[in-house]
C-alpha cells in the first residue's frame, strides 16, 4: 500500500535523547535538577488525519485517549511515546502541540495516535 504525497501534510518532530541536568554559574555547577532533553525538530511527511474509524479504534484497542492518526510509509524515523509533534503550525520555536499516545507499526506503515496538548509558551 502507498501514499499519494497530495495526501501527505508536513510536520515536525523531536525525539527525546534522555535527562540533562540543570546548572548553574560559572564555571556551571549542577543543581541536582533534571529535565527531558529532546533533539532538534526534523521535518517529515505522514497521511494525518483526526477520523476515529471504527478500523483505527480496533488497532490501538478501545481506548479513545487520541485525536488524530498519522500514517507513515517506509521506515519509522525514531517516532515513540516520548516524542514531541508540532503538527498544527511547523513553527518549532513555539511550543509543540501533540504527543505521541501509541504506535502501532505493521510492514509496510507505521501507525501513530496522537493526543492535542496545550503548552503555554
Amino acid at each position: 500500500m502507498r501514499n499519494l504525497s497530495r495526501n501527505t501534510k508536513a510536520f515536525y518532530y523531536s525525539l527525546y535523547t534522555g535527562e540533562v541536568e540543570v546548572t548553574t554559574g560559572t564555571p556551571p555547577v549542577g543543581t541536582g535538577v533534571y529535565v527531558s532533553a529532546y533533539a532538534t525538530p526534523v521535518l517529515t511527511r505522514g497521511s494525518i488525519t483526526a477520523v476515529k474509524g471504527r478500523v483505527v479504534s480496533e488497532v490501538f484497542g478501545l481506548s479513545e485517549n487520541y485525536d488524530a492518526v498519522i500514517t507513515l510509509f517506509g521506515a519509522n524515523p525514531g517516532i515513540d511515546e516520548t516524542t514531541l509533534l508540532w503538527i498544527e503550525g511547523t513553527n518549532t520555536s513555539l511550543p509543540y502541540d501533540y504527543i505521541v499516545k501509541q504506535v502501532a507499526p505493521s510492514l509496510n506503515t507505521i501507525l501513530i495516535a496522537i493526543k492535542k496538548v496545550n503548552i503555554s509558551a
